[in-house]
């Protein structure tokens, strides 16, 4: 189910090597970042989280998910909410999440993805 996007929504934008890039353009998350191990870059609102194995991915991704935080989606790739399906389908990781994805400039959709696995919920 897509629904409206808050401004001060946080997502992890992308996951590389080693990586987890999270934009938190709301500092009430700059706690929980740091305690992840992350840190601030030069870029005010992108936060990267180093991780060591899929083990420590999977804390991470699950403590953003449970803050709210939405996974970005994309058409080509490995995205980070494809990364988060992978370590759900293989037990590191249980319950619903959001995606996130953009119409075009300025237009985020997010989409709440049900906790079975059996794709978007619906109402």
């Amino acid at each position: 189910m897509a629904v409206d996007v808050p401004l001060d929504l946080g997502w992890v934008s992308d996951i590389d090597g080693k990586r987890v890039e999270v934009n938190s353009p709301d500092r009430r998350h700059d706690g929980l970042l740091k305690k992840l191990g992350g840190r601030k870059s030069w870029l005010r609102t992108i936060w990267d989280l180093r991780f060591r194995s899929d083990g420590e991915l999977a804390e991470i991704l699950t403590a953003l998910r449970d803050a709210g935080f939405a996974f970005a989606g994309e058409e080509a790739g490995w995205p980070p909410t494809e990364i988060f399906l992978d370590l759900r389908k293989r037990g590191l990781v249980s319950g619903p999440y959001r995606e996130i994805t953009w119409l075009g400039p300025g237009r985020p959709i997010l989409i709440d993805h049900s906790a079975d696995g059996s794709g978007p919920e619906t109402d």
